[in-house]
């Protein structure tokens, strides 16, 4: 995830990083820094 280069601790938030990884598991899940995308 890119929340530290926005500043964002989120090692404070462990419920927000799970919800991340849960995200992230999800089939067809697009990276926010994916730009391959058309």
């Amino acid at each position: 995830h890119v929340a530290d280069e926005g500043g964002f601790d989120l090692t404070k938030f462990p419920a927000i990083q799970a919800w991340l990884e849960r995200v992230k598991a999800q089939p067809q899940h697009i990276k926010i820094t994916d730009n391959t995308i058309s």
